[in-house]
Order: structure tokens, then C-alpha cells, then sequence
């Protein structure tokens, strides 16, 4: 305290503080403080780096709309999943690709730049505004272009490096590429972030990352691969879980909505896992004792504090209605094309499938028809599989081993098929294929498809089999069973094990009941035969006509002939036989084995008890249609009703509610599945619905309507068996969900009422 007269004495100066950081940011030195910084960040960023990096990009989801439209003006939905049959490399679909391209290359930079941004300034402890990161972003707009192609670059050179390292060994890629990105891929990742936040160029920006890296190399590639981990999973791994795990098929639109929206909220999480490095300080790995490390580099948040934009002002919220129309704008454009798609704009047909897994199938003759709501199909042929199909398809019994087999057959309320048995002496391999009295045709007796037992010996016959074939269909109150078999250098008087009377060829046994205990065998006529060496195929066609007889149809493989049997009753007093294709090759041997699977035809009858008949002609795979005018065949109308196809199987055939001709075939032009449905009885006019392709060749179709007209359908293609010869066929089960599969029948009906 001074004294009065005295001079004052000046004070000390008070001690200099020491000058604290002049900006609002800050890192994090442990990375379980980071964890906790990214999922306290994660919902305060979630909605401003959705708007910064996908509001821009909204507009674009819309131009796939014509894309999809045009897509959907000629396809079939199979599953619930749109299968388009329309060209898509067409000069105009790439140009419209590349201006798609060019448009989100132009725009990335912009979004991407934008959201890590916001990502990285938040993780550093700012808030910062959607106009602000969006001008920040333009101002260094050539910088994230840069990165963008930079990225693009390494990525396609990197798939043609595993391309051609592939020709080494499957192995070479893994060994070879896959380090290469490791240590590559995670800086280059962070170098946008970098870039943005720190204000450096890429190349000046990817060697900061690679500095920022040391001591932390587990940390930058644990996030890149957390952040490509989450984009696995909004894509391919929602895909697979619903599909496999859930009701929805593959490519369905709900699948491709789903993953439109959970990636909006997946993205921002990315875009922070990869701006993380830049939020972090300290050490990954704990310090060695005996080492001394230098000090790791870490962001100038000075520098980072000069170049970022400034924080938003605090309680500055944007209004509730531009919230809505942001959300609006972000969640709207994504869900458009998948809406359309499922809206069906096309009426196209829509079909239920499931595949089928008869093993071995190669020309085998498909019997399907609907009861209680499910289709039964029967495959028969080199063997005898039965499949239920409600919709998902069931194989309830499987008899490989040899040909002979025929198809399954409802009798009352049990089923038949019949088998040609060849009885071997097993313990005697000198005489293994001697004459055996067991050998013949038997009946098999079913409950119910797949629980079947081997019924009684139908027709005896000791020799040799060869083109073997049989049916069997209820006529009236009793069963009649049809079959052929040729033994080659046969004898009679040498062959105590036969029928009298048989002498091979064709032959028809009448049974009292599916149990066949006491046959009637009836002489057939010998020149008919189906002369089908080792070849399956619909070669017999038995159909009941009239109150007690029966119309049975027998195609020459060998030679291409159609004939038609009809006996009024089953004692076949009255036979009539007519020539509905004659021969058209010379000899046998001028059509070939695989021509010879293919051929065949099929008979219905009608309420008034007039036969229906279809055919594929065996010289050029046409397809012809038989209105017959009597129960016998013997007087019909006749329309081609498909172009000729020289690989075409036999249709699958059927009547509709107003007993209109169905069929189901192919169309050899368009490679794909079609139903053709005659506008009349007499098939003058017919409407084509294409319905799903084919990849290989066409081997086995079957069809049948139910109560409703739908069609259920069963197609199969394969590919050629090099050095074995036949082929491989995979085969498919299939049901419209409409009737006629779609097809708009009831408008002719009014025309014609009219």
C-alpha cells in the first residue's frame, strides 16, 4: 500500500495463462473411445449425411424407371421374381447406361464428398450444415473426382489381375492380389476423408494416409472392412437371408425396396467408419518396453479447423415440413421402380415353379393331372418317379434301373403303373439272361402315389425285351392294360414261358380290378408296333371313349406312322383301325434314335365321346390337331398349329372347361415355354402366351388344367452328352396363377355369344 507523498509503486505483473486450443475440435486417444464417439455420432448424423449424400443421387433411381418398364413389357413373374425376355444390350439401353454412368460419376464427388464431410467434421466434434458440406464439396469437387476414378481404376485392375492369374491356378488371385489390397486398399479408403477434411490434394492425401497409419494399420483395415462388411450385408447378405431364411425369392421387388432403404441408413454409418482414422490419436498396439517408437502422426486439427466449414448455429432446427419433404425425397424415388415392377403394368403371366429332381431324365414321357388342389406328375420311361406338387414339388417314389416302365394311372381311388421285368439268375452268371418264368409285365398297385407294391404278372413273356412300352386306363368297371415288346430272333415253340397266341408285339390285357388276378388277353393287330429300340418316349396313348370302350394310339417311332385302335367294349368285337400319319421314312435306320424319344401323340375324349387327338409329326416336329368327328377316329378335321421344330418333344395336351384344345410346347424362335390355347373345339384359331426360356434343348413337356383352367406344366431341357450320348435334362414344374395362364379366352366366348 503506497504512503501518502510517496510515489506509487507499479505492480507485478499478473503471470501469462497459457492459451488454450481456439477451435471446437478434438480426437480420441483410446479406441474404445472412438467406438463410443461413432455410436454417439451415428444417430445426430444419421439424417444430415442421408441428405447430403443421397438427396442428390434421389432423382437418378427415377431414370430406371423407363428402364424397368421396358424390361417389364415382355416378361413372365415366376415366384414372385419379373423374368424379362427383352434384349438388353440394344443401342439404345447402352447409350441410356451410359448417360446413367456418366451422370453418377458426375454427382459422386458431390454426395460422397459431402457425406464425409459431415462424417469426418462430426467424429471431430462439429456440426456442421447439409448447404455447408454441399459447398465444401463443390470447392474440392476435382479432388473427389480424382479419388472416385482413382478408385474405379485400381478396382478394375484388380479383376483383371484375378482374371488372368485365375489361368495359373484358382489359387493365384488369393495369393497373389488379395495382399496387394490389404495393404493398398485401407489407405486409399482414407485418403477422401483426408482430402476433404484436411484440404490436401489425393496423391499429397493418400501419402498422409499412409502416414496416419503407422501404429494403426489393424485399425484402418479393422473400419474398411467393417464398412464393406455393412455394404455386403445391406446387399447380397439381405438378399440371401431373405430368400433362404424367408418367404421371398430371388430378384423379388420387395428385396430390391428392402435394400434401397436400409441402405440409407447404412450409409452414413460407412461413411463414418471410414472418416474414424481421422478421430483417433493414440496407439492401436500397446507399447513394447524394450523399444522406443516415435510418437504417431496424427491429424492438424489446426489445419483441419481452417478448412472445414464453421459449426452450424446451436438451436437452429430445420422445420418440420422440410424435414417431410426431405425424408419424402430420399425415401420415394428408391421404392418407385420396385412398386411398378410389382404392380405388374403388363398383366404379365404369373406363374408359381418349383424344380424337379427325377435323376437321369432323357426323353422320359411326362403323365400329370390335378386332384384336390395338387398336380401329380408321373415321369415313366428307363424309369418310374412320381412327384407331388402343391405347390413345391415332392418325389414320393423312384424306380431307376431299366426301361420298361409306364405311367402312373388313376383307377377309382387307387393308382397303376405297369413294368416289363426281365428276371436274371443272379447266382449263375454263364446263364444270367436265360429264360425265366417270372419274366413279363406286371402292374404295380398304389394307395396313393409313392406307396406302391408290385401286383400280379399281366403277361407272361420269357424273351428277350426289346421295344418295351405299356399303359393302362380304366374302362367302365374294369382296367385295360396295353403293351408291346419285340424279342428279336424270337420263337415261339422255343419260348415255354408266353401266352398262347403271343408271339411279341402289340397286345392288350383286360382286367376285372387294378389287382389284374385273372387277365383277358386280346389279339391286337401285328402290324402295328412302336419299333422304339432303347428309345422312351409317348409311344402308347390309351383313352376310354364311349360308356365301355376304348381309343388307343400307337406311333412307329422307326418309321413315323400314327395309327388309331378303337374297340367299342372291352372285348374289342367290333376293332377299327385308322391311318392317321403314314409312313414316312423307308426304312428305320433313316431316323435316328434321338428323333425317335421325341415322336408321339396323345388322345382325349370329349363329353359327346368324340376323341380329341394331338400328334407331333415325326418328319418335321410340327404340331397337328385332330377334331374327330366319331369316338373311332375315322373322320376328322385336321389343323397344323405350330411351325415345324425338328427337336420339339410331344406336347403336353389338355381340355379345357369348355373342352377348348391346351397345349403346351415350344416356340423355337423366341426360346421359350408356350401355351398355345385354341379359341375353339376345333382349334381354327389359337392364342400364343409365351411363358418362362429355355437354355438347352427342349426334352419333356407335360400339362394339365385344373377346375379353374389354370395350367400346371411341366418343362425340361438338357444338354447333349458328349461321349455317352442322350442328354441330361433338368425339369420344372410349373402353375399358372390365371387361367389359360393369363390368356383372355372369355373375351372370344363373348364375341361368339354376341
Amino acid at each position: 500500500m503506497n504512503q501518502p507523498g510517496q510515489d506509487p509503486v507499479p505492480e507485478a505483473p499478473a503471470p501469462e495463462e497459457t492459451a488454450g486450443p481456439e477451435h471446437d475440435l478434438d480426437t480420441h486417444e483410446s479406441w474404445w473411445a472412438l467406438i463410443r464417439s461413432l455410436l454417439r455420432t451415428y444417430p445426430r448424423a444419421l439424417f444430415p449425411i442421408m441428405v447430403a449424400a443421397g438427396l442428390p443421387l434421389a432423382p437418378l433411381t427415377l431414370l430406371a424407371l423407363p428402364w424397368e418398364l421396358w424390361l417389364a413389357s415382355d416378361s413372365v413373374v415366376v415366384n414372385g421374381v419379373s423374368e424379362s425376355f427383352v434384349d438388353p444390350l440394344t443401342p439404345w439401353t447402352l447409350a441410356g447406361a451410359a448417360v446413367l454412368l456418366l451422370l453418377t460419376l458426375v454427382l459422386s464427388p458431390l454426395t460422397l464428398g459431402a457425406g464425409v464431410t459431415i462424417a469426418g467434421a462430426a467424429l471431430l466434434g462439429r456440426r456442421i450444415g447439409v448447404r455447408d458440406a454441399w459447398r465444401h464439396a463443390l470447392r474440392r469437387y476435382w479432388t473427389g473426382l480424382a479419388w472416385v476414378l482413382t478408385t474405379a481404376t485400381v478396382l478394375v485392375a484388380a479383376a483383371a489381375a484375378a482374371l488372368w492369374t485365375v489361368t495359373m491356378s484358382e489359387w493365384a488371385p488369393v495369393v497373389l492380389i488379395v495382399p496387394v489390397l490389404l495393404v493398398v486398399w485401407p489407405p486409399m479408403m482414407i485418403t477422401l476423408p483426408v482430402a476433404l477434411v484436411e484440404g490436401r490434394n489425393p496423391w499429397r492425401a493418400f501419402a498422409r494416409a499412409w502416414v496416419l497409419g503407422r501404429q494403426r494399420r489393424r485399425l484402418h483395415l479393422g473400419v474398411v472392412v467393417a464398412a464393406f462388411g455393412l455394404l455386403y450385408l445391406c446387399g447380397t447378405g439381405l438378399e440371401h437371408a431373405l430368400t433362404e431364411r424367408g418367404p421371398l425369392a430371388e430378384g423379388d421387388p420387395a428385396i430390391t425396396a428392402t435394400q434401397a432403404l436400409l441402405s440409407l441408413l447404412v450409409t452414413p454409418m460407412v461413411l463414418l467408419l471410414l472418416s474414424a482414422p481421422l478421430a483417433f490419436h493414440g496407439r492401436f498396439s500397446p507399447l513394447d518396453p524394450d523399444t522406443d517408437p516415435p510418437l504417431p502422426v496424427c491429424v492438424d486439427l489446426e489445419q483441419v479447423d481452417g478448412h472445414i466449414p464453421a459449426a452450424r448455429p446451436a438451436g437452429v432446427r430445420p422445420r418440420a415440413l422440410t424435414v417431410v419433404v426431405v425424408a419424402a425425397a430420399l425415401v420415394v424415388p428408391p421404392l418407385v421402380a420396385p412398386a411398378v415392377v410389382a404392380a405388374d403394368p403388363f398383366d404379365a403371366p404369373e406363374l408359381t415353379g418349383s424344380p424337379l429332381d427325377p435323376s437321369g431324365l432323357d426323353g422320359e414321357r411326362v403323365e400329370m393331372w390335378v386332384e384336390d388342389g395338387r398336380a401329380v406328375v408321373s415321369f415313366n420311361g428307363r424309369q418310374a418317379n412320381q412327384l407331388v406338387c402343391d405347390p413345391r414339388c415332392e418325389l414320393v417314389e423312384e424306380t431307376p434301373g431299366h426301361y420298361g416302365f409306364g405311367p402312373l394311372t388313376p383307377v377309382g381311388e387307387a393308382y397303376v403303373y405297369p413294368e416289363w421285368v426281365e428276371v436274371l439268375y443272379e447266382d449263375d452268371e454263364s446263364a444270367r439272361y436265360a429264360l425265366h418264368e417270372d419274366s413279363g409285365l406286371y402292374l404295380h398297385v398304389c394307395d396313393e402315389p409313392g406307396d406302391c407294391e408290385l401286383g400280379a404278372q399281366v403277361r407272361p413273356f420269357a424273351g428277350s425285351h426289346h421295344d418295351v412300352d405299356a399303359v393302362a386306363a380304366p374302362v367302365g368297371e374294369e382296367l385295360v392294360v396295353v403293351s408291346h415288346v419285340n424279342s428279336y430272333g424270337y420263337d415261339e415253340g422255343d419260348v415255354p414261358f408266353a401266352e398262347e397266341g403271343d408271339t411279341a408285339g402289340l397286345r392288350a390285357h383286360v382286367c376285372a380290378d387294378q389287382d389284374c388276378e385273372d387277365p383277358v388277353a386280346l389279339d391286337l393287330p401285328d402290324e402295328l408296333s412302336t419299333n422304339a429300340f432303347l428309345a422312351n418316349g409317348h409311344h402308347l396313348d390309351l383313352e376310354p371313349v364311349g360308356e365301355e370302350g376304348f381309343l388307343l394310339l400307337v406311333t412307329d417311332a422307326g418309321y413315323g406312322a400314327v395309327h388309331a385302335l378303337h374297340c367299342p367294349d372291352t372285348a374289342c368285337s367290333d376293332m377299327e383301325v385308322t391311318e392317321l400319319t403314314g409312313d414316312l421314312f423307308e426304312y428305320e435306320e433313316e431316323y435316328e434314335e434321338a428323333g425317335q424319344k421325341l415322336v408321339g401323340a396323345r388322345v382325349l375324349e370329349r363329353s359327346d365321346g368324340t376323341a380329341a387327338v394331338m400328334l407331333r409329326e415325326a418328319g418335321d416336329g410340327a404340331v397337328r390337331f385332330l377334331d374327330c368327328q366319331d369316338a373311332a377316329c375315322t373322320e376328322y378335321s385336321e389343323e397344323t398349329v405350330t411351325e415345324p421344330g425338328w427337336a420339339r418333344p410331344v406336347p403336353g395336351f389338355d381340355l379345357d372347361s369348355q373342352e377348348r384344345p391346351q397345349l403346351a410346347t415350344y416356340d423355337y424362335g423366341a426360346e421359350r415355354l408356350m401355351l398355345l390355347s385354341c379359341l375353339d373345339t376345333g382349334c381354327s384359331e389359337t392364342v400364343e402366351t409365351l411363358l418362362t426360356g429355355f437354355e438347352h434343348v427342349p426334352r419333356t413337356t407335360g400339362l394339365a388344367l385344373d377346375e379353374h383352367d389354370r395350367p400346371h406344366m411341366v418343362t425340361g431341357d438338357g444338354e447333349h452328352r458328349a461321349f455317352t450320348g442322350g442328354y441330361d435334362t433338368e425339369a420344372q414344374y410349373l402353375r399358372c396363377e390365371e387361367p389359360w395362364c393369363g390368356a383372355d379366352l372369355t373375351q372370344v366366348d363373348r364375341e361368339q355369344a354376341g
